[in-house]
């Protein structure tokens, strides 16, 4: 046995001799073998192999287990060399001692990289050492690149692979991240989950057996596409994250032709911009079915999953409370027949499953369409199969800000019983206005959406839910230039900016809200009378300079662009634009104690 490792000079005369990039087997492989995955509850090959599956890794992925025909649905293999294609990527979650052997079959099979999740190498002391080894040698023989042992796994959001077995798939964004600790890896995914920050790639490289520092750094940085991703300035600050995401499922639908989205492209363009969906499984047949709904727990729901059909419930295509894997067997049926009889069988491709979710709350509609004079209108309401019944609804124009959808709100008499009525716990209406600002958010940045239904819209104590949602798009044939204009010109949010200042401290300028003339008012009571006389060239009162109709002029982006820090402490700058092009006029004005800070 040769325990020599080659040299790191050996290794990029190795990576430079290749005609593609060899990690791009790795972060834009076609194709992944799973080695060890199974369906036993709460084992990293399930999680793995779940991860793959619900990220939608676009290529095929093929499940490799000695003893098992098919794994959560998909037809498995007992080695790696009777997979039936080339397969760019295998991750291996098998002992440790069985790896070796099983890069081995690898390098036979032509397998262009492998990520090791397994552990038991080195930590182990001597003998996982020469484990190491026998695994290295395979490797080489093979011009096979590894990511491991002992790692989380690999992730890039943008293409939608997540070879993991952690809990949450990473946004997309354009910072890659590469730790050692796995631990830390699960830190900063938990983090980055709550705090709307994405990553071009997220890896956890384990031993660094063969892949390191280096390499990664060098392809990531080397990467044209990755430096063209969203940033991963939060979303609150930027609106990055969630526009790419929600431009990537749009534009997909209508390079496909389509008018309608289906309820998972619809769940993932709502996550995109914050608005909690219940977990949501595709799947394409009976046993496709019954893994995903053995993975989410029973009770579940199915619904059709259609490109054509817009009410499901109309043509006989949801089934709910199903208890067990029969159940699940016989609604996939029973909605296939009632499909197809009544719309054809184009008009079926599937299920969803989803949890069933006790309703302990109220039904709620949020939808947006389209008015002849006005553009796109928000609806709000008592939602769920009543709707039109119960006409409990109210109409806004977008954009919102938190005032204006807590007035939408007022106007429904649901709103009566969501701030609690008879002994019962409210709803937190705090977080239901956030998602109508994100809702309208939403309509006024793709303006390709021509409806939009959330219905229903689970609010309880608990938290908000949207439990189905249905997204019409405008025919591709429309144009940009086309499209319906909001009626209210929107917040301009191209214009929000990082700054620092001297000491260092960070900060976001931004153009000023309507909500933020308490912050003016205060500004105004800080200035100095030499300040204001600079300002205005006279003395002008403080009762004059806080009115409201002269605060609200400041509010008229087209015309004036009034810039502040958003930390609360405010130091506008004024540029005022005529309305002949490119003459404009700006100034700028601070309390004296934050003038060193500029």
């Amino acid at each position: 046995m040769n325990t020599t490792r080659p040299s790191d000079a050996e290794r990029v005369h190795d990576v430079l001799r290749s005609t593609r990039q060899p990690l791009d087997a790795i972060f834009a492989s076609k194709t992944i073998a799973v080695i060890g995955a199974t369906e036993r509850a709460q084992s990293v090959g399930r999680s793995v192999l779940s991860n793959l599956r619900n990220s939608h890794f676009p290529g095929p992925i093929f499940p490799v287990h000695p003893a098992h025909a098919t794994v959560l649905g998909l037809d498995a293999y007992p080695t790696i060399t009777d997979v039936p294609q080339p397969v760019d990527l295998a991750v291996i979650v098998t002992p440790a001692a069985t790896v070796p052997d099983i890069i081995g079959q690898c390098a036979d099979a032509g397998v262009q990289a492998a990520i090791v999740i397994s552990a038991g190498f080195k930590e182990r002391g001597a003998a996982g050492i020469a484990l190491e080894q026998d695994v290295l040698a395979q490797a080489h023989r093979g011009k096979l690149r590894l990511i491991g042992p002992n790692c989380l796994g690999v992730m890039r959001p943008k293409s939608g692979l997540n070879a993991t077995f952690a809990r949450t798939m990473a946004l997309p964004g354009s910072v890659g991240f590469i730790s050692q600790s796995g631990a830390l890896c699960t830190a900063i995914l938990d983090w980055s989950a709550r705090e709307n920050v994405g990553f071009s790639a997220f890896v956890s490289v384990g031993s660094m057996l063969d892949v390191g520092w280096g390499d990664l750094i060098d392809y990531l940085g080397d990467n044209l596409r990755a430096l063209y991703e969203t940033p991963v300035l939060p979303a609150a600050l930027q609106g990055g994250n969630e526009h790419a995401q929600a431009v990537q499922v749009l534009s997909a639908a209508r390079q496909a032709g389509r008018t309608l989205l289906t309820e998972v492209e619809s769940k993932t363009l709502l996550a995109a911009y914050g608005i909690p969906t219940v977990e949501t499984h595709s799947a394409r047949s009976v046993a496709e079915a019954v893994a995903a709904a053995d993975e989410i727990g029973y009770p579940v729901v199915l619904k059709l999953l259609s490109e054509t059909i817009t009410h499901k419930t109309d043509v006989g295509g949801v089934m709910l409370n199903l208890t067990d894997a029969d159940a699940i067997r016989r609604a996939y049926n029973t909605i296939t027949a009632s499909v197809t009889v009544q719309a054809g069988t184009g008009a079926f491709l599937g299920v969803t499953v989803q949890p069933m979710i006790a309703s302990h709350g109220y039904e709620l509609i949020i939808g947006s369409s389209i008015d002849a004079q006005f553009g796109p209108v928000l609806l709000f309401g008592a939602g769920g199969q009543l709707v039109e019944v119960l006409e409990d609804r109210a109409l806004a124009l977008p954009q919102l800000n938190t005032t204006l959808a807590r007035r939408l709100m007022e106007q429904t008499r649901i709103f009566g019983a969501l701030k609690g009525v008879r002994g019962r716990v409210p709803v937190d209406l705090a977080a239901l206005e956030h998602v109508l600002v994100r809702f309208s958010q939403l309509v006024i940045e793709q303006p390709t959406i021509k409806e939009i239904d959330i219905n229903p819209l689970l609010a309880s104590p608990a938290g908000l839910l949207a439990l189905d949602a249905r997204i019409v798009l405008h025919p591709a044939s429309l144009s940009d230039a086309e499209f319906p204009r909001p009626a209210i010109r929107p917040y301009p949010t191209q214009y929000v900016m990082p700054a620092t200042r001297k000491d260092g401290t960070p900060v976001v300028i931004r153009p000023i809200r309507a909500e933020d003339e308490p912050l003016m008012v205060t500004f105004h009571q800080t200035l100095s009378q030499n300040s204001v006389y600079l300002r205005y060239f006279h003395l002008l009162g403080l009762d004059q300079r806080v009115a409201h109709e002269r605060l609200t002029r400041k509010t008229d982006h087209r015309r004036i662009r009034q810039f502040l820090p958003a930390n609360d402490q405010p130091l506008p700058t004024n540029v005022q634009a005529d309305d002949e092009p490119l003459r404009t006029h700006s100034s700028l004005s601070f309390p004296f104690s934050v003038t060193s800070q500029v």
